[in-house]
């Protein structure tokens, strides 16, 4: 009878923590609830960049270190990390620790090599910096000195400005705002174990459309005399949505114990644009650290500012160095602008220009798709928020021809 009776309770205590609910259900209760609150915590991780240009940018590098603390008063911090680039036949290559102890920021370069043989201005300031390796430099943090705010705090004071703009909204409405726009952004699985929870987040494959419709419910609310409307197309929608599911990518995954306390997070996001050469790429791990984070602090330092000052003869801009009230505006006349002619714009030929290839301006003309340059981005959809059809491509693209054949061309 007792070898039954401890059966069943040794099955039970095996069992309980796989039969406990998920302490999260949605991806913005597990990111609300996994602010450090100044636990000690280890993190490290590693990016990469490559810009394809004229000359390639590679721009690559990994960190680690550990933190605890949420006020500049008691906040300790150290953080190491390596970064190397390469553009052309340039290369570097720097190595620094950081340390921050009782308000007081800590740096010493451990490493800095390079070859500049094409950048000789580089080059000699790279030489001047070289004599800092294995220094330790300070700045005094103190003047920057921050109270911890509760995530209640910091709503109810953006709430307040936004109440003092008229603007009618709570703190309240701004925790289920912030909520369901995570919500519409995220996906989020969940995997039980023993002992805890896993959980798997990433972007939802109808993330814009999901936001959209949060927007369009909320900004009436805050503003009553706001129209809701849905004049935005459905199929743009999808469209651009299906452009940032081939160029962005987000996942994140984060473990719990039991009771729903953070104890592992890894985060990855990379933005891919083959078309205009550009790749990104972090990775970095978080982990619950069971022991306070020690430093070994230096006993002796030299000022940051003015090791910097003496090397680059460069200061730190005071507020008067920075007052902007003296200057009358009023004086400046149209003749100092005389440099910017338009006849130095209008004589270009910008239909040849290659760099169109890899670029996207942020604005486009209203007649999108007259000229060489806006053909190349109508063809890829980015004459505003519309996904052209075939017939406005073929008319764009008689007009453009029609222009280079002497004919004249209409004007939108």
């Amino acid at each position: 009878m007792k070898r039954s009776t401890l059966s069943v309770v040794l099955v039970l205590s095996l069992l309980m923590p796989l039969l406990a609910s998920a302490a999260f259900e949605r991806p913005s209760d597990l990111l609300t609830a996994m602010t450090s609150g100044g636990k000690p915590r280890e993190f490290s991780g590693t990016f990469y960049a490559k810009i394809d240009d004229f000359e390639p940018l590679i721009v690559s590098g990994s960190f680690d270190g550990a933190a605890e603390g949420t006020e500049t008063a008691n906040l300790k911090a150290k953080f190491h990390g390596t970064v190397a680039v390469a553009s052309g036949a340039d290369h570097l290559l720097a190595e620094a620790t950081f340390l921050i102890y009782e308000q007081k920021l800590y740096v010493r370069i451990e490493n800095l090599a390079w070859d500049m043989e094409d950048n000789e201005d580089a080059a000699t300031q790279l030489e001047s910096l070289k004599q800092l390796v294995g220094t330790w430099l300070s700045e005094d943090l103190s003047t920057l000195a921050t109270e911890s705010q509760s995530y209640d705090d910091v709503l109810g004071e953006y709430a307040q400005i936004l109440q003092d703009a008229e603007v009618n909204v709570t703190a309240d409405d701004l925790r289920a705002f912030a909520n369901e726009l995570i919500d519409a952004a995220l996906s989020m699985e969940h995997r039980q174990f023993v002992g805890g929870h896993a959980y798997t987040l990433s972007l939802r494959s109808d993330a814009i459309a999901a936001v959209y419709d949060v927007l369009q419910k909320w900004l009436p609310i805050a503003d009553p005399t706001w129209e809701s409307t849905d004049e935005v197309d459905r199929e743009s929608l999808e469209w651009m949505q299906e452009q940032m599911n081939d160029a962005l990518t987000v996942r994140a995954k984060i473990d719990t114990n039991a009771s729903g306390d953070f104890r592992y997070g890894k985060y990855y996001v990379a933005f891919d644009l083959p078309e205009s050469g550009m790749y990104s790429a972090l990775e970095m791990k978080v982990q619950h650290r069971p022991s306070t984070v020690y430093l070994d602090v230096p006993k002796t330092s030299e000022n940051l500012s003015d090791k910097l000052s003496s090397l680059f003869d460069v200061s730190i801009p005071d507020d008067e160095d920075l007052d902007w009230e003296d200057e009358d505006w009023e004086d400046w006349e149209e003749d100092d602008w005389e440099d910017w002619e338009e006849e130095d714009w209008e004589d270009e030929d910008w239909t040849d220009d290659e760099s169109t290839e890899s670029s996207l301006p942020r604005g486009l003309a209203e007649n999108c798709g007259t000229t060489g340059e806006d053909m190349q981005l109508l063809r890829r959809g980015a004459c505003g928020i519309q996904r052209p059809s075939h017939r406005l491509v073929e008319e764009a693209t008689l007009r453009l021809e029609a222009c280079r054949l002497g004919k004249q061309c209409e004007e939108e």
